[in-house]
């Protein structure tokens, strides 16, 4: 019963559970392919623009989570954003608060990976 919010979650995510329980909590064992993955098939990367402290560029509309592309350093935050319209085209960064980028530890021009909530 404890894990029937997080198993209700992981479903709609993608994820399916096959009757399978975990050896060590018997809670259950899903398995999705990645691509099935709701949060990885609408999420995109776009490379990042740090605004500057004083800037009028941020006018946060909706909540996005938010990754860095790291591996060993990675980091994920829920924050308020406004993405570049698609017609932007590909080069287009999105922008984050310094404090934001600090704690994604990015730089400018690096990328992250956003989806919206």
């Amino acid at each position: 019963d404890n894990t029937r919010p997080a198993l209700r979650f992981l479903t709609e995510e993608g994820f399916t559970w096959r009757g399978y329980v975990d050896i060590f909590d018997a809670g259950p064992s899903v398995e999705c392919e990645l691509s099935q993955i709701h949060s990885i098939r609408n999420s995109r990367q776009y490379p990042v623009c740090i605004a500057n402290a004083d800037s009028d560029e941020l006018n946060p509309s909706t909540q996005y989570l938010v990754s860095n592309c790291q591996f060993a350093h990675f980091r994920a935050l829920i924050t308020e954003l406004v993405l570049p319209p698609p017609s932007a085209g590909e080069r287009a960064c999105v922008t984050l608060s310094k404090a934001v980028a600090e704690q994604l530890k990015v730089t400018a021009g690096e990328r992250v990976r956003v989806v919206a909530i």
